[in-house]
């Protein structure tokens, strides 16, 4: 018999399912009905569409307007989406041009089904589809991000003009394809808050292809979130909020610029035609409002999932994970020869990162280093040191099936550990790490409901940002552990299960009899290596941050010292370490030094004050062994100097927090009209740091009332009510 607690966990975890599948799907715009017969919409369901089924489709439901779109023909595409170059002016995007995504591959239903009506999605890993273009005459473009577009190969004209956004609009709206492009939606199944929900997949994303970095040697696919519905989006729109999007472009840039691999966006575009409105109900009040609505242009290296093999065990069988496998291998090649994105952009201009260990640097900071020269076929080593199974020297290609998910699932391990610990690092918490929410290559996706900790002894375990995960299931403490649970399932897929747990009820497609599957043995080695992985990341991405470079008797204890003295005074856990910058010297043992910077410490980051001077741990203590560590530093030549030590602090803990608060109101003002808010926003996230703490600082006074208003809200200590502040799938 269950036991009465785990009766209630299944129970709670069974209500958390059914709460996010109506958070995902939940309807538009109040209706009678959450679903119509085809070809019919209206709220009432009473409207049938004049639409030729077998060349277009309807918008139907009960919140479609009849408007019939022509469907995806491989050989002729139609008159509403081309692909002309002549009708793009802008000389800049004349020769831009996209590859069929590798993925295409794997999609085996390219010539059954092309329509975007809701459906189950068997034999294959996808559907392609082609965009819906929002109903306005002109598109405005919020944003551009002129680091993406660089990484992309797109080379930008000094001042875009009126022409050029217009191009970049019909674009990148799905509404004008670029050469090449051949437009998909992934399919993935998955495991959300631990009950199995099924099929999932793209319900709103739609791939247009990939572009090769010349520069990085490098596949990113790009693909557009708010495109429209697709095969996958049951009863949902298709359509995306602007205002949230404007939280999940800004969170990419901060990510990156923070060293953390994360999906990049090139650009966001709105509309604000009263025809593409669309209504949300974010907190479930019964009173939807209605909104702008958006297109975020997302890049990254890949958008396979865990949830993507979840859905090729079941529908596919033992070929579909074996290519997917084989795809997501080739990209993990690129990443690790190549080094991800947010490696160049925030650890090789910073000179302590060249004392890191190298294999430390190509493990858990995802550098382009090259650790040996000699090829190895193996999928794992003893040695720290030795080349992955996906060296730029070994040929994936010729490697037989089960050594291929071999290396495909130490590589997923070992990444995703490494991942997880560079949240860790930064006081980041996802919100919702479902298995169709966690990408095969390592890299930090959907980025609706994540936030930042604050309060280091009251956030640092019990933090979650999810407004619907009232269980804390995705707490920032428990981060790790879901990331083990996940990659677990991934196991259960290579061992050849096709039954997961989870209460799952869906039956598999797919023969699953093979004796290349990975055996439970081989599946544990590989776990494994895990929590070893994931604390020895850890543990340099927070040494790093203190300024440490290895791992010493000194610089062990001066860390462990900061991190509990951090939760003992509550500290906010950003601005504790920005003000640590401040530290001097203090060769002379100036006393009155250190209790200046006490005060300036308590004061600047809402430090708990303790009623006795009979402290366990004293803030003095603690500077005392930082200072240590840092002239041991000093003395191994990490640095010149203590000044030295000083600017790295300044230059790996930002300044500008990303706090919910903050993009929350930029989301509003710019769904109010006003999008140079987003534009004063990754100025100073793609950026966040800066050479003083001072609490004013000269450009102050070039700054407009909006610049100030936005800059101050990203340096201040927020508000109790501010720091409680979550955010809910419900508004997405």
């Amino acid at each position: 018999m269950r036991s009465p607690s785990k009766s209630i966990l299944m129970h709670t975890n069974q209500i958390m399912f059914f709460v996010l599948i109506l958070c995902i799907f939940s309807s538009s715009i109040q209706s009678r009905y959450t679903s119509c017969a085809p070809y019919h919409y209206g709220n009432q369901c009473d409207q049938k569409c004049n639409c030729a089924p077998q060349t277009h489709d309807c918008d139907d439901g009960p919140h479609g307007s009849g408007i019939c779109t022509a469907i995806l023909n491989i050989d002729t595409l139609p008159s509403t989406l081309q692909r002309k170059k002549q009708l793009i002016h802008s000389q800049f995007l004349a020769s831009f041009e996209v590859l069929p995504h590798t993925f295409h591959n794997l999609l085996l239903d390219l010539s059954k089904d092309t329509h975007r009506r809701s459906r189950q999605v068997y034999d294959a890993s996808g559907a392609q589809i082609l965009p819906d273009p929002f109903k306005a005459l002109e598109l405005q473009l919020i944003s551009l991000d002129i680091n993406v577009a660089s990484y992309l190969g797109m080379v930008l004209p000094t001042n875009l003009t009126t022409l050029n956004k217009r191009d970049l609009t019909e674009i990148f709206s799905g509404r004008l394809l670029l050469p090449g492009s051949k437009t998909f939606a992934h399919a993935y199944s998955g495991h959300q808050f631990g009950s199995w929900a099924g099929q999932l997949g793209d319900g709103r994303a739609i791939t247009i292809g990939d572009r090769y970095s010349l520069t990085h040697r490098q596949h990113y696919e790009i693909s557009l979130k708010g495109a429209g519905r697709t095969a996958f989006s049951r009863s949902g729109d298709g359509r995306a909020v602007l205002r949230n999007l404007c939280r999940e472009y800004l969170a990419g840039t901060y990510l990156n610029a923070l060293g953390v691999p994360t999906t990049g966006a090139l650009a966001l575009i709105a509309s604000d035609a009263n025809i593409d409105g669309i209504r949300r109900d974010e907190f479930y009040t019964g009173n939807p409002e209605k909104l702008r609505p958006g297109i975020l242009v997302r890049v990254s290296p890949s958008f396979v999932r865990f949830g993507s093999f979840q859905h090729a065990a079941k529908r596919i069988g033992f070929q579909g994970v074996v290519k997917l496998a084989r795809h997501v291998l080739h990209i993990v090649q690129e990443q690790e020869t190549g080094g991800d994105r947010s490696y160049h952009q925030h650890f090789t201009d910073v000179p302590l990162t060249q004392h890191v260990p190298i294999h430390l640097r190509k493990q858990c900071l995802f550098s382009n280093d090259k650790i040996d020269t000699s090829s190895s076929s193996s999928s794992s080593s003893s040695s720290s040191s030795s080349p992955s199974c996906t060296s730029e020297f070994v040929n994936l290609d010729n490697l037989n099936d089960h050594d291929l998910l071999l290396c495909f699932f130490n590589r997923v391990v070992l990444r995703t550990a490494a991942l997880i610990a560079s949240w860790q690092s930064i006081g980041f918490a996802h919100g919702v790490m479902n298995t169709d929410n966690m990408a095969a290559s390592g890299v930090t996706i959907d980025l609706n409901v994540f936030g930042l900790i604050s309060n280091y002894k009251d956030h640092a375990k019990e933090f979650t940002p999810n407004y619907i995960d009232e269980s804390s299931r995705y707490k920032f403490g428990n981060q790790q552990n879901i990331g083990k649970w996940n990659l677990q399932r991934i196991g259960d897929v290579l061992n050849g299960k096709t039954v997961f747990v989870g209460g799952d009820r869906d039956q598999p497609r797919a023969k699953q009899k093979n004796n290349k599957w990975l055996t439970s043995q081989e599946i544990a080695n590989e776990m494994n290596q895990y929590n070893s992985k994931f604390q020895q990341c850890h543990d340099l991405r927070t040494k790093f941050r203190l300024g440490f470079a290895t791992s010493t008797l000194l610089s062990s204890k001066a860390t462990d010292q900061w991190m509990t003295w951090m939760s003992l005074r509550n500290v906010d856990f950003h601005l504790a370490s920005r003000v640590l910058a401040e530290l001097e010297e203090n060769v002379n043992n100036n006393i009155a030094q250190d209790d200046e910077f006490v005060e300036y410490m308590i004061r600047t980051t809402g430090a708990v004050v303790p009623l006795s001077k009979d402290e366990s741990l004293s803030l003095r203590d603690v500077l005392v062994s930082i200072r240590d560590a840092v002239f041991e530093s000093i003395e191994m030549r990490h640095y010149s100097n203590f000044k030295e030590w000083q600017n790295h602090i300044r230059r790996v803990v930002p300044r500008y927090v990303m706090r919910t608060h903050a993009l929350r109101e930029i989301g509003e003002i710019v769904n109010g009209g006003d999008e140079r808010a987003l534009g004063i926003g990754w100025k100073l996230l793609s950026d966040p740091f800066r050479a003083n703490f001072e609490e004013k600082d000269e450009d102050d006074q070039k700054l407009d009332a909006l610049e100030l208003y936005i800059k101050g809200q990203f340096e201040k200590l927020p508000s109790l009510g501010e720091k409680r502040m979550k955010t809910s799938c419900g508004g997405q």
